[in-house]
């Protein structure tokens, strides 16, 4: 599972193509998240976990999160050391902004 998570393809989401709102979405695997992702004028505006009780807590996810509002994208290179990490975070964010299942 773990070699299966770090070979995840994350898609290139347009945020600007995203209608106001907040949108769950999850992932699981090697590691497990639940996500919570707000959208507000074409960007992401914050990312929360709702659930990680299979990830270990770190600041892996706090800089994951915050690269992806910053830089408004899911085309991140993965955090050095914690690809599998990087990798799940990104993909619970993408079914939440692809799916939009709204809170």
């Amino acid at each position: 599972q773990r070699k299966e998570d770090r070979d995840l393809t994350i898609a290139d989401v347009d945020f600007s193509e995203i209608p106001d709102g907040n949108y769950r979405g999850s992932y699981e695997g090697w590691n497990a998240f639940d996500v919570l992702v707000t959208v507000a004028g074409g960007e992401v505006t914050d990312i929360r976990i709702t659930d990680d009780s299979t990830s270990p807590a770190n600041n892996v996810t706090d800089e994951v999160l915050e690269r992806v509002v910053d830089g408004q994208s899911l085309d991140l290179d993965a955090v050095s050391g914690a690809t599998v990490t990087t990798k799940a975070l990104l993909k619970a964010v993408e079914v939440a902004l692809v799916e939009r299942r709204e809170e």
